[in-house]
Order: C-alpha cells, then sequence, then structure tokens
C-alpha cells in the first residue's frame, strides 16, 4: 500500500468528518434493509432491473475498488457486474453478500484513516474511465461518500416500494409511518 501510514496532523479533523461521512452512508444503506426478507432483498422493483441484494453486491465491489484498489494499490479482481443485477450470481446466500459489504466497509474506513488526502491516488485504472480522472485522495473519498448517498436514496425508494417503511436520520433506521420526525 503506497497510502502514507500517518496522514499529516493538519488533515485530522478533515479525515474524521469524512469517515463520519463515509460511515453514515454505510450505515444508511445497511439499515434501509434491515427486515427484509429474503424474497423482498431479490425483489426488483424498478425498470432497470436490479434488486437490493444486487446493489449492495455492487457496493462491496465498489468500496473494494476504490479503497482497496485505487487508494491501497492492491489490484484485486473484481467481481463481474455484467447484467441487470448487479452481476450477483442468483445462488448467492443474502448473509454471504452482506458479509462483504460489511468487510469492504470497515476496510474503507480503515484505508481513509492512513490516507494523505492531497496526494494522488496510489493506482488509477486509465483503460475503464478513458480521459475522466480524480486527481487526490480526496477527491476519490469524496466520489465514493457521494456514489454511496445517491445508492442510499435508490434504496430508499425501493424500499419504500416494498412495504412503505423509509429511512429516518433521526432516528437512524428505518421508521414506520407514525416514527416520522421530519424532511430536512
Amino acid at each position: 500500500m503506497t497510502s502514507n501510514p500517518t496522514p499529516p496532523q493538519t488533515q485530522a479533523p478533515e479525515i474524521s468528518a469524512l469517515g463520519a461521512a463515509l460511515g453514515t452512508q454505510q450505515h444508511h444503506v445497511r439499515g434501509i434493509l434491515d427486515g427484509l426478507d429474503e424474497p423482498a432483498l431479490r425483489r426488483r422493483e424498478l425498470p432497470s432491473g436490479w434488486s437490493p441484494l444486487g446493489l449492495m453486491h455492487h457496493l462491496g465491489a465498489m468500496h473494494q475498488f476504490w479503497f482497496r484498489d485505487v487508494l491501497g494499490d492492491e489490484h484485486l479482481p473484481l467481481p463481474s457486474e455484467e447484467g441487470t443485477d448487479f452481476g450477483l450470481d442468483p445462488a448467492q446466500s443474502s448473509a454471504r453478500v452482506l458479509a462483504v459489504f460489511d468487510q469492504e466497509a470497515e476496510n474503507a474506513l480503515a484505508v481513509l484513516r492512513s490516507l494523505d488526502l492531497d496526494t494522488p491516488p496510489a493506482w488509477w485504472p486509465d483503460d475503464v474511465f478513458g480521459g475522466w480522472r480524480l486527481d487526490s485522495q480526496r477527491e476519490v473519498v469524496l466520489h465514493v461518500v457521494t456514489e454511496l448517498s445517491t445508492h442510499a436514496g435508490q434504496l430508499d425508494v425501493v424500499r419504500e416500494l416494498i412495504d412503505g417503511r423509509t429511512w429516518s436520520y433521526a432516528l437512524g433506521r428505518v421508521a414506520e409511518a407514525h416514527e416520522k420526525v421530519g424532511i430536512m
């Protein structure tokens, strides 16, 4: 790993804030699934054809790619994401998919604590993104927080379509309709 094991002290508050934002979104995408049974986790509500479990499969791979490969220079084999459900193998258990996400989310937070946010990523996949590039470790982390937040919103919509329940930041969990605390 080419990351600086001791980030500059001037970056400690920023790393703490980025870690809090990343952790909040990781908690959101995991928590929005609480109480869903196996058929609901595999249910495809939207025309694009992905399931909540398929999206979690994608989010585990996303964490691995950005934190372990791009920032950590590990070059691990990524799971395939071909098909309408992010390449989720129908035989793969929901417990395994969620365990992979949990492990990669934990790894991401550990990597984040070791970054020097002003340095370039340890590796960049030039063959994947064409001319698009993130130039610093900070930009990579912000990109992941943005992507994770976007996918959290998609999971919110699907959860509401499945059983009418939604995520409450105030409660830090899925809320019943009568528990709605406010919108902002």
